[in-house]
């Protein structure tokens, strides 16, 4: 039998469309879903060694799933909204 990661789920609703770096927390893998009732997308960018939030990145449909991320850490992702009225919803496997 596998041994299935715990999971946790957080959501994120910052109320602006500036990047933001998730917050720490240990992970193995890391899914990011652009809740249904968003109106806009989710831009998925990834956080550099140095700390630097890359400018562009693959975008999520409300509705839509991000592939599997294999991170050790969740602060290695981070997110911009298009409508500020949205929110981001994330699931940690640890």
């Amino acid at each position: 039998m596998q041994n299935l990661p715990l999971t946790r789920t957080y959501t994120f609703a910052p109320a602006d469309t500036a990047a933001h770096q998730f917050t720490t927390v240990p992970a193995r893998l890391v899914m990011i879903k652009a809740p249904s009732g968003n109106a806009g997308t989710v831009t998925i960018l990834g956080v550099g060694p140095d700390g630097v939030v890359d400018s562009g990145g693959p975008a999520l449909a409300a509705g839509e799933w991000s592939p599997t991320l294999w991170v050790s850490n969740l602060s290695q992702v981070a997110y911009k909204l298009s409508n500020s009225a949205d929110s981001v919803a994330v699931l940690v496997g640890t």
